[in-house]
């Protein structure tokens, strides 16, 4: 299982592990905060400002495009990692199912061991 792990590592790319650290960090508290207090500030400057301060004045357009692209941005980000964490388990499902085969086997293995024995032990018992 190790070897699995090392070789998903090694296996990225850079695109990858940029995605898997966005979507590791936009799914936090502290993302969401941010978020909030930045619209919140956006809006509390483009409303109670003096309107020669309004960069972006109600119904807020350059506010909704920004949060629009974040959400497109996060979403691809978001299905990169979803790609890549569904490859790293595809993997590790195949390497337990090669170490379930190979336990498979010895288990029959020493089932035919056992029935050996006893063969071996009746036929003893009998003579």
């Amino acid at each position: 299982m190790i070897d699995v792990v090392t070789q998903e590592n090694t296996q990225s790319t850079l695109g990858e592990r940029i995605a898997e650290v966005s979507t590791q960090a936009s799914g936090t508290m502290t993302f969401f905060l941010i978020n909030a207090d930045l619209f919140a500030a956006w809006i509390v400057a483009n409303t109670l400002f003096p309107t020669t301060f309004h960069y972006d004045p109600y119904p807020f357009a350059f506010l909704t495009l920004s949060v629009s692209l974040e959400a497109i941005f996060l979403s691809i980000l978001v299905l990169i990692s979803q790609n890549r964490q569904a490859a790293y388990d595809r993997r590790l499902n195949e390497h337990d199912a090669a170490i379930n085969r190979q336990a498979e086997q010895k288990i029959s293995e020493l089932a035919y061991d056992v029935q050996s024995i006893k063969r071996m032990l009746a036929k003893a018992v009998v003579e």
